[in-house]
């Protein structure tokens, strides 16, 4: 309790610094179970999260920072320090990863230009980071599934059009696998991306049946039907003209083969088997 209090008073201390020696411009802010994914160019292993905000305000490239609670394998913490950072909380929505457990913290503004942190022009290589992030959307709700574990249930796509939901997934993850849930006149389908290229395409595996312990690695969907895919990465299921925003291009919408009238549809792809 006591460590727990003393880590709320230095971080109302460092946010409260930091906001009265910006001009009153930049209001540093906090994302709880959100991470910025690939502009890290420090990590920290075994630290506490006081530790984390300390050595980020220490450094003089460090603009925001993430603490993961459980990104090692023997359950420990790391802290990764990120050379870049966004305008406003408002601005960061659009790239800060859905990570359970992880803490996003930015303490300082942004300088100019270069240190905004930008995805265009990143290119991550096989090993340079532990973990993938990843946009997917759907027709009308969707729940996901990282070798058998719920990390998504029943998230919601659809407001005026189908929007993405950003979330990561460790890099060695084997199979990824999706439910689809639509109206009876609107089948379901999904579209999405990894950000090492992996896409939506008829390298997936889908059905309107549900199986026992579909979502689990070891599942054997070599019966499955490979995906259809209906559309390019259009908007609103394929009738729509702007791409769906955090996808890659050339992702596409695709769904069972065949069933209609269906409101339920199952996907999966191997993901060790389908990296470009």
């Amino acid at each position: 309790m006591k460590q727990c209090f003393f880590v709320t008073l230095w971080i109302l201390w460092t946010l409260s610094h930091f906001e009265s020696n910006a001009d009153d411009v930049f209001t540093p802010f906090t994302a709880f179970n959100k991470a910025l994914i690939g502009f890290a160019y420090k990590k920290i292993k075994h630290v506490d999260w006081f530790s984390c905000i300390n050595a980020c305000h220490q450094e003089l490239a460090c603009i925001s920072y993430n603490f993961w609670r459980t990104a090692t394998a023997d359950g420990g913490t790391t802290c990764e320090l990120n050379n870049c950072g966004f305008e406003n909380g408002c601005s960061a929505d659009a790239m800060l990863i859905w990570v359970p457990g992880c803490t996003f913290q930015q303490l300082a503004p942004t300088k100019d230009q270069k240190s905004r942190c930008d995805y265009k022009g990143l290119h991550f290589e096989n090993n340079e980071t532990e973990m993938v992030n990843a946009s997917f959307s759907c027709m009308r709700e969707m729940s996901i599934y990282v070798d058998g574990k719920k990390m998504m249930d029943n998230v919601s796509c659809t407001q005026s059009r189908p929007q993405a939901v950003n979330f990561a997934i460790p890099r060695n993850t084997q199979v990824v696998a999706i439910k689809a849930e639509n109206t009876a006149k609107e089948r379901p389908s999904i579209i999405g991306s990894f950000n090492d290229g992996v896409v939506t395409d008829a390298n997936w595996k889908c059905t309107s049946n549900k199986y026992g312990k579909w979502e689990n690695s070891d599942f054997n969907d070599a019966p499955w039907s490979d995906a259809v895919e209906i559309s390019g990465n259009i908007g609103d299921d394929g009738t729509g003209t702007d791409l769906i925003i955090g996808t890659l291009p050339q992702a596409k919408w695709i769904r069972t083969a065949g069933v209609k009238n269906r409101t339920m549809m199952y996907c999966r792809l191997r993901r060790d088997r389908s990296r470009p």
